[in-house]
């Protein structure tokens, strides 16, 4: 879906990825359960300033709140750490 909305108070729409990841040549498969989540952010907040639409963000699962559609609100406090689409791509080959 794609939805353009202003974002406030340091807010970022992001969806789920659902990837199963590769470390070491070693398959781990995607956990619903993980405190964590990769997801790829749609919006963000103008204020925030290092983090952009195509980003894959690492945030603790449970500060995610359902949007729309399978869209996530996430604060930028809980944002973990940010890779770029193809260290992602990377991940999953």
């Amino acid at each position: 879906m794609d939805i353009k909305v202003k974002l406030k108070n340091k807010n970022i729409i992001v969806s789920e990825l659902t990837d199963d990841l590769y470390v070491d040549n070693i398959v781990l498969m995607y956990d619903d359960e993980s405190p964590y989540m990769f997801c790829k952010v749609k919006s963000v907040d103008s204020s925030i300033t290092d983090i952009e639409p195509g980003d894959i963000l690492v945030v603790r699962r449970y500060a995610k709140e359902e949007f729309i559609s399978n869209l996530y609100f996430v604060a930028e406090q809980d944002v973990r750490c940010i890779i770029k689409e193809e260290e992602y791509e990377r991940l999953i080959s």
